[in-house]
């Protein structure tokens, strides 16, 4: 069974990708790497990770959900927002991984869901990751950014010398703002904007956990339009269900992910998700 799939970005930067398609990325600098994300810890990342790379590899998780910290367990220095902590302990647990990994693989009918090895939960703790944070991988420089909205931890990764931004879920082509972690559309949209207005002229691709590996920065103003829609009343309002939870979708799509508009990003949201709370 291949667990893992890998893919040279940069000279600096590799993404990995694991059997429910979610992608964890290594960057690695002249002294040391850092491996953003753990997917949702189906098979052995940490001795894949070792093919790699022969330097220390610091973790740093970009928010606390079952299909970013599936592996932490395999990684001794694993950064993680305080925030995130207690969804990371309550929610991570083998068999919620092993949910998801059945709702996900479904369709593939060749692998069997009970036969996959799952990485037992980390339940020895996480250090803090501070926004600002800073990790100096010689030659590359890593900074951790705050971007509230999917959950209240949520922490994206800036690559400096790269201009690249690896989102985890913060922004992609479906947002979900419906559980209980995470923030109303109001607080999103400032969110989206403060980071729009921070730093546009210094990033000129993001990075994805989901989807695409890539997307263009226009992403995050479309998500500030989308925003301005459901706040507005103005958006199309499509009842959906995601593993039992059940929401509404912002824009009509022809295929999950896929606009019918064109455009590229989407937001999922429960209408109590919608003014400041």
């Amino acid at each position: 069974m291949e667990y893992f799939k890998v893919k040279t970005i940069t000279h600096a930067i590799k993404s990995i990708t694991d059997l429910t398609k979610v992608r964890s990325f290594l960057i690695e600098g002249t002294e040391s790497a850092v491996l953003v994300d753990t997917g949702t810890g189906i098979g052995h990342l940490g001795e894949f990770v070792k093919t790699l790379t022969d330097k220390p590899v610091t973790v740093l998780c970009t928010h606390g959900h079952p299909d970013h910290v599936g592996a932490a367990d395999e990684f001794d220095e694993v950064y993680l927002s305080e925030k995130d902590f207690d969804m990371a302990l309550h929610n991570c647990s083998v068999e919620r991984r092993r949910e998801y990994a059945e709702f996900i693989l479904e369709a593939e009918k060749e692998i069997n869901v009970n036969e996959l090895y799952f990485v037992p939960q980390r339940i020895r703790g996480y250090r803090r990751l501070e926004p600002e944070m800073i990790f100096d991988l010689g030659n590359i420089t890593v900074r951790a950014l705050e971007f509230p909205g999917h959950t209240q931890g949520m922490t994206v990764v800036w690559i400096e010398e790269e201009r690249s931004v690896i989102l985890g879920d913060a922004c992609n082509r479906r947002v979900f703002l419906f559980s209980e972690e995470s923030s109303t559309v109001a607080q999103y949209r400032d969110a989206c904007a403060a980071f729009w207005e921070k730093y546009q002229n210094q990033v000129d691709t993001f990075y994805m956990s989901h989807g695409p590996e890539t997307l263009d920065i226009s992403l995050l103003q479309n998500m500030i339009d989308t925003c301005d829609d459901i706040l507005s009343e103005k958006d199309d309002r499509i009842e959906i269900e995601f593993m039992g939870e059940k929401a509404y979708l912002a824009k009509q799509e022809t295929e999950p992910g896929t606009r019918k508009d064109g455009k590229v990003g989407n937001i999922a949201y429960a209408l109590h998700k919608v003014g400041n709370l």
